[in-house]
């Protein structure tokens, strides 16, 4: 990525739209020109990986339908604390119990966690066999690595 600055933007488009497709959304939120900055000054040390990790994550806790250069949590510290406590506040709106909340749930903490099974199931409160179970009974894409994919 750092040797090709210039695909950057159409790659966050495209992380955009799928990660939208995957949530059932009318149509991928914008990016405002601060986010296009930020997606560009940022150095990208985790490659094409992270830039689709932080796009996707950006897009599930979107409520706004644009994102800006804060919805991307590009600096780690940013991403491992506000972003946490702002997740885990989003999780507690959501209505457990109805098959779509829980679902919404579920992809709501493995996405904030990054595909990570054990903290998303710390952050829902569960164990991660338990965790595991319902992303199997609600076909919900299996993280692999540090992303989400289709089973």
């Amino acid at each position: 990525m750092r040797d090709r600055p210039l695909e950057i933007e159409p790659l966050a488009f495209a992380f955009a739209v799928e990660a939208a497709a995957q949530l059932d959304l009318a149509q991928p939120p914008r990016f405002s020109a601060d986010a296009i900055a930020a997606l560009r000054a940022h150095a990208w040390p985790g490659n094409v990986r992270e830039l689709r990790n932080t796009v996707e994550r950006a897009v599930l806790l979107d409520s706004t339908g644009e994102l800006t250069a804060a919805d991307l949590a590009l600096g780690s510290a940013l991403r491992d604390t506000a972003q946490v406590r702002d997740a885990e506040s989003a999780l507690e709106t959501l209505a457990p119990g109805a098959a779509d909340s829980e679902r919404a749930r579920l992809l709501h903490a493995l996405v904030t966690c990054a595909g990570n099974q054990s903290r998303a199931a710390e952050l829902l409160g569960m164990s991660r066999r338990t965790l595991v179970r319902r992303i199997a009974e609600l076909d919900l894409p299996r993280p692999r690595g540090s992303r989400l994919h289709p089973t």
